[in-house]
């Protein structure tokens, strides 16, 4: 905040990352151990998330390129 009045100013953002990890085949027996070892120490603002990966997760890890999309739909047409 500035020092007098109450507009605030934004002087840096706060980027978010996500990692994924993928099992397959995991034995029930093994999955409180592993689930143990993930919440034990994790870094700070990290968040555990367990979900079934599906293609719309694969597909968010990928960063957009506009400029190879145009290029794309101007040679299929």
């Amino acid at each position: 905040m500035q020092e007098q009045g109450t507009k605030m100013s934004v002087d840096s953002f706060l980027k978010t990352h996500n990692r994924v990890v993928q099992l397959r085949s995991l034995s029930a027996t093994l999955c409180p151990i592993f689930l143990e070892v993930l919440l034990k120490n994790p870094p700070e603002g990290v968040q555990l998330c367990v979900q079934e990966h599906t293609e719309v997760d694969y597909k968010a890890r990928f960063k957009g390129r506009p400029e190879l999309e145009g290029l794309k739909a101007k040679i299929s047409h």
